[in-house]
């Protein structure tokens, strides 16, 4: 002899199929996420990223979608890197994603513009930045 199964949602029953109904007709949970603006900045400068999310996401990438390669350090909604030296300068593009559980991931980008490295000093057949240290 089957059973139907009846379900408690805050203490009223509910019919598994009513329960399944309400819950693929709630709404999307949203999120927006902001950076703020790029700079420019110096060869072998430290550069910080940081986002900003209108509710508590579930996870945060960053990656670099163009320019020199830099290493991106750091954890959630922050990251670090040092500006690369180059000899024609770089613009530095980088996106972040904020996702939260049932929700449509939100994006940002910002671009950093690093300045050209001008001491270079020749090595061999090649050239190689002059590092200032103090």
């Amino acid at each position: 002899m089957a059973q139907d199964l009846i379900v408690r949602v805050r203490g009223r029953a509910v019919a598994p199929r009513d329960l399944i109904t309400r819950i693929r007709g709630r709404a999307a949970a949203s999120i927006t996420v902001t950076v703020g603006s790029g700079r420019n900045v110096e060869p072998y400068e430290s550069v910080s990223l940081q986002a900003a999310a209108s509710r508590v996401p579930d996870s945060w990438a960053w990656e670099q979608l163009d320019g020199y390669p830099v290493q991106l350090a750091g954890s959630g909604s922050a990251r670090t890197f040092v500006a690369p030296a180059t000899l024609n300068g770089s613009d530095l593009t980088f996106r972040v994603t904020a996702t939260i559980v049932g929700g449509t991931p939100a994006l940002a980008t910002i671009v950093h513009h690093v300045y050209p490295h001008t001491m270079w000093r020749k090595v061999g057949n090649d050239i190689a930045p002059v590092v200032l240290t103090v």
